[in-house]
Formats: structure tokens, C-alpha cells, sequence
């Protein structure tokens, strides 16, 4: 995987010359503390597809028996078998991710909701949504490989950049921030005519990331693409959208660091 830090700038602010508060630590008497601040940023370019799908599993009634407490029994009796058939073809549908080797594969919601027919209770349907991340170079074979599955629902496409990739460029941003600051707090230590340097007071840092450009697939439909219909609309509905081509994305890591050093004040100028 290529590197996907692209540029990096710089802002820094100087604090003015603040003397060390009475009741400080007794080795910060007669001290003096200079503090200067530096913001880095750091763009990484998207990389990875996050794909978000639903499996939907729906059983009648099978009760041929009169009245309320025969249609709870049947109704019952469908959540069960549904709840079976839904751990069935979860499983089946996870072992087939998982040998396409997509990342961060998890469960993320589930639902239990009763279907009607002229007010009156008739089955169920229970949906299980799954979550994961490939290349986006593999986007298009995986999704194949899922829209060959009965009663999947694609429910979202998005760009995301990976989490390591993210840590890096945060670890950047702060490095060089702090770097900057300190550059900068010592250079104000000079011009408030310090007699030197005492030492470190602190170091603060943050940093927080926003996708700033691009949210998924150029061209995709709007609504979502299920392989509950016909199995050749549905196999060729997931090939045209796994031929969509990939609008760019990007972050930008943004991070704070705050330098305060001690110094031992001299002869103001």
C-alpha cells in the first residue's frame, strides 16, 4: 500500500512572557515561563470501500388453526425457524467474507418486525446487517461474490482510509508540531531576554481527522441494491455497480501542541 500522507503544513502562535505564579513548586521560584503553539496537518487519501448490507429472512404462519392464541403459536413458530435460517446464512455469508479476506468484518444491527395483511398478523421478517472494508481495487469482485447470496440488501458504499494509515498521519502531525513549537518557544525565550533556559514546563498536544473529500461511489444509485430480485437483475445490478468508478477522497489530520518552557528571567531589554 502506497503512503497516502501528501502534504504537511504549518501555523504558530507565540504566548508573551508570563512570570511562575506564587505557591508554585519551589524550584520554579523566580522562574519564568515562555509558550508557543503549532498547528500540523496531514492529508491521507482514501483506499479502502466500507460496504454496509443487510441479510432479510422472512417466514409465514403456518398455522391452520382459528383464533388469537393458534396465530401467536404460528407466529412463534416462524420467528424460530427464521431466527435458525438467519444464523444459517450469516454464518455462510461471513465464511465466504472471510475467504475474500475483507477487513474489519462485523455485525452491526439486527430487527424483528412483523409482517401484515389487512390488519392482521401473517409472519415475520428478521433482518441481521453486516459491516466490512476490501481494497478498493477488490470492490468489485466481493461484491459479486455477495450478490450471488438470496435476501441481501447493499445498504451503503463509502471511501474510508485505513486506521493505521490514520495513526501515522496523526503521529506526523503531532511530531511536527510539537518540533515547531518548540523551535518557536525557544526563540521567544531569546526575545524576552531570559539568562537561560531552566527547563520543560509542558507539553500539550490533540489531534482530530475530517474526510474532506469524497463520500463513495461516482454514479451509484441512491437506493439500494438487494439480491432479492431476479437473480440475473440482481447479479447485474452488483457488476455495474462494482464497474462504478471511484470518486478520490481524502482526510485531513489536524493537530495542537502547546510548548511551555521554564526559563530564569535576565535583564529585560
Amino acid at each position: 500500500m502506497q503512503s497516502s500522507v501528501l502534504v504537511a503544513s504549518v501555523v504558530l502562535t507565540v504566548a508573551v512572557l508570563t512570570s511562575v505564579a506564587s505557591g508554585a513548586d519551589p524550584s520554579d521560584v523566580n522562574m519564568s515561563l515562555v509558550s508557543a503553539s503549532a498547528s500540523a496537518e496531514q492529508f491521507v487519501a482514501t483506499s479502502l470501500t466500507e460496504v454496509s448490507l443487510s441479510i432479510s429472512i422472512e417466514r409465514m404462519s403456518n398455522s391452520s388453526e382459528q383464533g388469537e392464541s393458534a396465530l401467536d403459536k404460528g407466529l412463534v413458530q416462524a420467528g424460530i425457524d427464521a431466527n435458525l435460517e438467519l444464523g444459517r446464512r450469516s454464518s455462510h455469508l461471513i465464511g465466504l467474507l472471510q475467504t475474500a479476506r475483507v477487513e474489519k468484518l462485523r455485525k452491526i444491527s439486527s430487527s424483528l418486525e412483523q409482517m401484515y395483511e389487512a390488519a392482521r398478523p401473517i409472519g415475520v421478517r428478521l433482518r441481521q446487517g453486516l459491516l466490512f472494508r476490501t481494497n478498493i481495487n477488490r470492490f468489485g469482485e466481493v461484491l459479486m461474490t455477495v450478490m450471488q447470496e438470496d435476501g441481501i440488501r447493499i445498504e451503503g458504499v463509502s471511501l474510508v482510509a485505513s486506521d493505521e494509515e490514520l495513526e501515522l498521519a496523526s503521529s506526523l502531525a503531532i511530531r511536527q508540531a510539537v518540533q515547531k513549537a518548540k523551535s518557536r518557544a525557544l526563540l521567544a525565550l531569546l526575545e524576552a531576554g531570559c539568562a537561560g533556559l531552566s527547563g520543560l514546563h509542558s507539553v500539550t498536544v490533540s489531534s482530530q481527522a475530517a474526510r474532506i473529500r469524497g463520500e463513495g461511489l461516482q454514479g451509484a444509485a441512491t437506493t439500494p441494491l438487494s439480491s432479492s430480485m431476479s437473480g440475473d437483475s440482481a447479479l447485474a445490478g452488483g457488476s455495474a455497480l462494482g464497474a462504478l468508478p471511484m470518486m478520490g477522497g481524502e482526510y485531513s489530520i489536524m493537530a495542537q501542541a502547546m510548548v511551555t518552557l521554564r526559563c530564569v528571567p535576565g535583564v529585560r531589554r
